[in-house]
């Protein structure tokens, strides 16, 4: 009987190859970036937009990553990445890759599919790239 952690990989024995926030999942994204932002547009007014980010929280053991609400501020174009305020007390703006945030907007289950699938993509292209070195 094969062992649950083998069978699944999680505790994976080589490198990961790549970062998730690189593959785009066209399939799933059923909002552009602006149409996003304009979700908190309020009579000509924008507002932030209410989100789920994955950054760094504090702990007791020190720094750890989790889920946290945030204020989606701007999108820049050429880094691809949103602009998010915490609402903790933290004054730090981040920015994030789509990725890593999740609209409350959004449907839970669309953004588990384009996390799964996000997954899936880099895992067979590492296949390949470890397939081409040996």
């Amino acid at each position: 009987m094969m062992e649950y952690s083998f069978h699944y990989r999680l505790e994976e024995e080589w490198l990961n190859l790549g970062e998730v926030q690189g593959v785009r999942s066209d399939p799933f994204h059923y909002r552009l970036e602006e149409e996003w932002l304009n979700l908190g547009e309020v009579q000509g007014v924008r507002f932030p937009v209410p989100a789920e980010a994955f950054i760094p929280v504090k702990s007791r053991s020190g720094e750890s990553y989790g889920w946290s609400t945030v204020a989606v501020q701007s999108y820049d174009k050429d880094t691809r990445e949103y602009t998010v305020l915490p609402l903790d007390d933290s004054d730090t703006t981040r920015q994030l890759p789509r990725i890593y945030v999740m609209f409350k907007a959004e449907d839970p289950r669309n953004f588990a599919a384009r996390i799964k699938d996000a997954l899936d993509r880099r895992r067979e292209a590492e296949n390949l790239i470890r397939c081409a070195l040996l």
